[in-house]
């Protein structure tokens, strides 16, 4: 009888029931050799040991064969009259009817629980089966997607810088001839179009960072911040701009991954704090049970909090351009950053009240 727990048994089907049988005899032989030693009422239970070892390597089938055997075995050589399979007494009949019930129960059982065992086995199969399958379909849909946003992004910068280009040539040339208000139109189509070929840049940066592979190292945040914030202030050097540089544990990641991340915080913090006499700006990190917590910290403009969920998503902004110029991706360059590193990120601010903007790293790059 092949049963699916010993189809399923790691071991080949024959070595299954071989098992069962030799154990039985193994049991009968120990328990002939220590006759003195052991009283009728324990042979019972000496021989659950073999049905029980039977059962659950094979399940069912190889637990019934055991069983058998025992119960032949224990008539045979151990209930009087012995070497003959005539049962003389109740108590032996009751005996010999109880080690069969039991040992079919147990083998029931037994292979209940390897059935049960191999559903779950197959659930699991198949679940990871259609994991892999939905990663992979998933990870195409997301390549095809970035070489389409990337190669837009690539064709479309060619005629947008043509006709930013044309047009600063004709203002250039033509601004002492041409009336105000054709002079205002080639304005607008400068400056549109050079917020457009921004907008291409930054599209273009985002795609590229979400193709970086991640090679993760040890990073000094410290080194990396300062390095981050004075280029970033030769680009402004008439403003007033304190930097105020708190503890920064260590952490790993992508090294350039990473500084991207601070560059464009440090960039939006400068950005929104443009308003201000000074600009404070405050960097820090603390450790926590399983992670690292970074932050930098503005005096600027600030947001509304109930908003807060639109920061971090591609060409979003809260506030309007004329205000800040930006493309709305620097801070979802950051998220996906992040997110690949294992991390998460989120901001906290109140309107003119300043802004902090949080990420975090897993301890040990884990």
């Amino acid at each position: 009888m092949q049963t699916r727990s010993a189809a399923l048994c790691r071991w080949p089907l024959w070595l299954v029931y071989a098992f069962a049988v030799g154990v039985t005899v193994a049991t009968l032989l120990v328990r002939l050799g220590l006759m003195e030693s052991f009283g009728e009422n324990q042979s019972l239970i000496l021989f659950m040991i073999p049905i029980s070892l039977s059962a659950y390597v094979g399940g069912l089938g190889p637990g019934l064969v055991s069983t058998l055997m025992a119960a032949l075995c224990m008539d045979y050589f151990l209930i009087p009259p012995i070497y003959s399979f005539r049962i003389e007494k109740l108590v032996h009949v009751a005996e010999f009817v109880v080690l069969i019930g039991v040992g079919a129960f147990v083998s029931v059982l037994n292979e209940f629980l390897h059935r049960s065992r191999w559903q779950l086995r197959r659930a699991k199969d198949e679940l990871e089966q259609r994991v892999e399958e939905r990663t992979a379909e998933l990870e195409i849909a997301n390549k095809e997607m970035e070489a389409f946003s990337y190669s837009v992004s690539h064709d479309l910068k060619a005629p947008v810088r043509a006709i930013e280009g044309f047009s600063r040539m004709l203002m250039h040339k033509y601004s002492a001839t041409l009336e105000s208000e054709p002079l205002r139109m080639l304005n607008t189509i400068y400056s549109n179009t050079r917020r457009m070929s921004q907008l291409i840049d930054d599209l273009l940066t985002f795609s590229r960072m979400r193709r970086k592979k991640v090679k993760k190292a040890e990073i000094n945040f410290y080194a990396m911040t300062t390095r981050a914030f004075e280029q970033l202030r030769h680009q402004t050097p008439e403003r007033d701009i304190q930097l105020s540089i708190g503890e920064l544990p260590p952490a790993i990641g992508d090294p350039s991954l990473i500084e991207q991340v601070m560059v464009n915080l440090l960039a939006n913090a400068i950005k929104f704090t443009s308003s201000r006499k000074t600009a404070v700006i405050e960097v820090g990190g603390r450790i926590e049970s399983k992670e690292t917590i970074y932050y930098v910290k503005d005096n600027g403009a600030g947001f509304d909090e109930q908003y807060a969920h639109n920061l971090y998503g591609v060409f979003q902004r809260l506030h309007s351009y004329d205000d800040y110029e930006g493309s709305g991706v620097g801070l979802s360059i950051v998220k996906s950053i992040i997110e690949r590193h294992g991390g998460r990120v989120w901001a906290e601010g109140k309107v003119d009240q300043g802004a902090t903007f949080y990420f975090t790293l897993p301890k040990n790059g884990d």
